[in-house]
């Protein structure tokens, strides 16, 4: 899988199965997110996660995952997006994404894993959060 930066890539929603909720994320509320209507840093891995043997082989286990980069969070944006589109414990969500590996685009059922406090990096008054998206399946 390849990594990249997308056009309009990221489209998003509450719950699995949900394609007709889908929204461009500077589409779901006109005063946030007016940054990300051109391009957003995505990160495709193969994996979840790589192991090393017991004859020290590297192992790829679990299914492939996503990270998005989001430079220029404000702390209003972020609780927004958390209250919009986490929805309890699992955070289960529908996103719509570019896979340059295969060359389409597919919708995917994924748990969302938000960073942790202390993984958010401070830039002046904006933050850069890194969502992964986990446990993918095509719709």
């Amino acid at each position: 899988m390849a990594n990249g930066l997308y056009r309009e890539f990221f489209h998003i929603a509450s719950g699995w199965n949900n394609e007709n909720g889908l929204v461009m994320l500077h589409q779901s509320n006109d005063c946030y997110f007016q940054s990300y209507k051109q391009y957003i840093e995505l990160s495709w891995r193969d994996s979840e996660e790589t192991v090393v043997t017991g004859l020290g082989r590297s192992k790829k286990i679990g299914p492939p995952m996503v990270v998005a980069k989001f430079p220029y969070w404000s702390l209003a944006e972020w609780k927004y997006f958390k209250s919009t589109f986490c929805s309890g414990i699992d955070n289960l969500v529908t996103v719509r994404l570019f896979n340059a590996g295969s060359s389409t685009w597919n919708n995917y059922n994924a748990i969302l894993v938000l960073p942790k406090i202390d993984e958010i990096r401070k830039l002046e008054e904006f933050y850069e959060i890194e969502l992964t998206f986990t446990k993918l399946r095509v719709l």
